[in-house]
């Protein structure tokens, strides 16, 4: 039998870790990037925008409520394997898409309405 290392994945980890001491000893030029204080306030400024609280809801009841669940510790929805639950997160999501999908049909709606009782004669003709 021949006993052959080459498909070992230990030995090309090791070739590689091997090689890439040699490039970087080579690239004596580079310089790390070191961040500034300026970097440090742009990175706290995207932080505050993304844990702004007007983008976080937390209307767990009431969306289980309007969902249909009866259980708000566990809620699960129709047809989910038993023992699994949503997360505590994933109702509010579901309803708020629930919410947004409603908002627009009646807003198509309106608009159909409105275009169907519109008398003002076409520019064509």
């Amino acid at each position: 039998m021949l006993d052959n290392c080459a498909f070992e994945s230990s030995a090309y980890q090791i070739a590689e870790n091997l090689q890439w001491s040699f490039d970087s000893s080579t690239d004596s030029n580079d310089l790390l990037i070191q961040p500034t204080l300026e970097d440090y306030k742009r990175i706290l400024v995207h932080e505050k925008w993304l844990d702004a609280q007007e983008y976080q809801f937390d209307n767990h009841e009431e969306a289980c409520v309007n969902l249909g669940f009866v259980d708000q510790a566990n809620p699960r929805m129709k047809g989910m394997q038993s023992g699994q639950e949503l997360k505590f997160w994933q109702p509010v999501c579901i309803n708020c898409v629930a919410e947004m999908i409603l908002c627009s049909r009646e807003f198509r709606s309106k608009h159909i309405l409105a275009k169907e009782n519109d008398v003002t004669p076409s520019p064509i003709g």
